[in-house]
C-alpha cells in the first residue's frame, strides 16, 4: 500500500471514529441503531480533520433539517422512516459534495 492510501485511509477511519465519539456523547452510543448515516466520504481537498468534523456535523444539521430526520433519533413510526432515511441520506450526501467530498 501506498503512504498516501495510508494517509487517506487514516482519515476516514478518524472521521468515523469522530463522528462515533461525538454521537456518544450526545447520550448516543456507537452500538445504537440508527445512529450511523451510511456515507462514507473522502476529503478531495486534503481538508483537515477538524475541518471535516466541521463540514460533516455542519452537513448533518442541514440534512436534518432537510429531511426531519435524524439518524440519532429514528422515528417509532417505521412506515415513512425509510424515505425520511433516504431523503436525509441525500441531502448529507449533497452537502458534502458541495464542500469537496466524494461520497459513497
Amino acid at each position: 500500500m501506498s503512504a498516501r492510501g495510508s494517509i487517506v485511509r487514516g482519515r476516514v477511519i478518524a472521521v468515523t471514529t469522530l463522528l462515533t465519539l461525538a454521537g456518544a456523547g450526545s447520550g448516543a452510543t456507537a452500538n445504537t441503531p440508527g445512529t450511523w448515516t451510511d456515507l462514507f466520504a473522502y476529503p478531495k481537498s486534503g481538508q483537515s480533520l477538524e475541518q471535516q468534523t466541521r463540514d460533516r456535523n455542519e452537513c448533518h444539521n442541514w440534512a436534518v433539517t432537510q429531511s426531519g430526520f435524524d439518524p440519532a433519533r429514528p422515528p417509532a413510526d417505521t412506515k415513512d422512516s425509510a424515505a425520511k432515511k433516504e431523503n436525509y441520506l441525500r441531502a448529507e450526501g449533497a452537502c458534502l459534495e458541495a464542500r469537496n467530498y466524494t461520497v459513497r
